[in-house]
């Protein structure tokens, strides 16, 4: 078994208002976390695999297909696979979002 701390993981995005990095991968899923600070941006992008959102901290408005929720820490949002979605730091802390990437 092995742990695997934020500042261990696998660095993604790294700007100056985002801070992502990969902490787990394995043939069914991954796991990243995102770092945003107020007003940082993940910009719209589709993926190939199931999404989940993990709020962890601070609060955020995403954007899924046509959808926009607000959605603050202790919140989960699910993605289908090739659906556009965008999240942005709508608070006024950093926001934590946990992402799992189902394959």
């Amino acid at each position: 078994m092995e742990k695997t701390t934020f500042k261990e993981g696998i660095q993604l995005i790294n700007t100056e208002k985002i801070d992502a990095k990969k902490l787990f991968t394995s043939e069914k899923c991954d796991a990243i976390q995102i770092n945003l600070d107020p007003g940082g941006k993940i910009e719209k992008h589709s993926t190939e695999e199931d999404v989940l959102f993990y709020i962890v901290k601070g609060k955020v408005t995403a954007s899924i297909g046509n959808e926009e929720l607000e959605a603050e820490k202790e919140t989960i949002i699910p993605c289908s696979a090739g659906i556009v979605k965008s999240l942005l730091n709508t608070g006024d802390e950093k926001a934590s979002i946990l992402v799992v990437k189902l394959k």
